[in-house]
């Protein structure tokens, strides 16, 4: 019997711990956690699948590349606490990691303190929201 499938270009999908905290990195490679917020002004590295293709090809089960970098093609729009992150600095596959996607954005500086929703936004889906705890 058929089924019919639907298929999109892109899925994103926030990498979150069990608590539904995103899994991110400060600029000095340190998680970001509760113990451990991000700052109003900072720039965070999040993790995430499902961006879809980007700006070169990189064969499946290949390291993305270090030197030349893999951008998505749709760019995904951020959202903190439902207002629109306006600095993303980089959306696309992790340099040396294989099937992995990383967007790096800075936290803006109105951002008030407090466990924060973030979401990414593309052309073919919405991610479901992560924590991202902002230093009050």
């Amino acid at each position: 019997m058929p089924l019919t499938v639907q298929l999109t270009a892109d899925a994103p999908g926030l990498a979150q711990q069990a608590a539904g905290t995103i899994i991110a990195q400060h600029q000095d490679g340190s998680l970001v956690s509760e113990d451990a917020p991000v700052s109003p002004g900072e720039y965070v590295v999040a993790y995430l699948a499902g961006l879809g293709p980007a700006n070169q090809t990189v064969l499946s089960g290949t390291a993305a590349p270090s030197d030349n970098l893999a951008n998505v093609l749709d760019t995904p729009v951020l959202t903190l606490n439902g207002s629109a992150v306006p600095n993303v600095a980089y959306a696309g596959l992790t340099p040396t990691l294989v099937g992995l996607y990383q967007i790096n954005f800075r936290v803006p500086e109105s951002a008030p303190g407090g466990d924060l929703l973030l979401v990414v936004i593309q052309s073919s889906g919405v991610s479901s929201s992560a924590v991202l705890p902002v230093r009050q």
